[in-house]
């Protein structure tokens, strides 16, 4: 299948080039300075681990990757694959992605004659999890996304 993308605007290798620096450096210092010294703690503790360290994270490098693109490339958000009147189909498709891998896994467990509650949901508690999970949906999946698949 080939997607098309119409009236997208191009941005110079220069942009691309710099924002490429720039995120190895901002990556690098999440991950070698910024996680370790537990910065993103307190917000976490606050808010009873809805946002996690995760979210908080890739929320930094989406604003970052904001200013470059938006504002020194000039594009807009549709240049880079995001179009508001899209979202409700994907978040459809996500749930209803997410519904039927759970199922599987269910149907292969119950199969297997293994079916249980994983033992995280009672070690370190619903909000855990769940912001967890948000982390991952709302911070590396969107992020990545837009940025390997809409701008690289």
């Amino acid at each position: 299948m080939e997607i098309i993308m119409l009236n997208v605007k191009e941005v110079s290798w220069k942009v691309i080039l710099f924002y490429l620096l720039v995120s190895t450096v901002l990556v690098s210092l999440i991950n070698l300075v910024l996680f370790p010294s537990h910065i993103f703690s307190p917000l976490t503790r606050a808010t009873n681990n809805w946002i996690d360290a995760t979210l908080q994270a890739n929320l930094l490098n989406l604003a970052v990757f904001c200013v470059f693109l938006f504002v020194f490339g000039k594009l807009r958000p549709a240049d880079v694959g995001l179009h508001w009147r899209k979202l409700s189909q994907g978040i459809f498709l996500t749930g209803l992605l997410w519904i039927a891998m759970q199922a599987g896994i269910l149907i292969v467990n119950w199969i297997n004659g293994d079916i249980h509650i994983n033992p995280s949901w009672d070690e370190t508690g619903v909000t855990v999890v769940l912001g967890g999970l948000i982390g991952q949906l709302l911070g590396n999946a969107f992020f990545e996304e837009t940025v390997y698949r809409g701008f690289y």
